[in-house]
């Protein structure tokens, strides 16, 4: 990835950002659209991070088409108030289809160690 395929925003301590949280937002865009990805890393009591990414990617296509494509090796687990949640193979990734105007968005989510 080059820098024209991106765009990064940091935000973090100023004082000691080595031993406190910090949040990256990462902007891709696609031919259909941009996707958002919001990571938080913090150094745990190791001194090893741990955090958590959010990816936002808004498709063209009715959730129902996005269920048998995208998420088609996604098990489903649940509706949470009408959006529907599956989780990967390993049980890692969890990935919610939220329907808006136009199609569908995917909300994928997981937590890294």
């Amino acid at each position: 990835m080059n820098d024209a395929d991106h765009a990064v925003l940091l935000t973090g301590a100023k004082k000691d950002p080595d031993q406190k949280l910090s949040i990256a937002h990462l902007v891709r865009p696609y031919p259909d659209g941009s996707t958002v990805s919001v990571m938080n890393t913090a150094p745990g009591p190791s001194g090893q991070c741990s955090g958590a990414y959010t990816t936002i990617i808004p498709m063209d296509k009715p959730c129902a088409v996005v269920r048998e494509t995208t998420l088609k090796d996604f098990t489903f687990v649940e509706s949470m108030a009408g959006v529907l949640r599956f989780t990967d193979k390993s049980g890692g990734i969890d990935a919610l289809l939220l329907p808006v105007a136009l199609g569908c968005a995917v909300v994928k989510s997981e937590a890294v160690y």
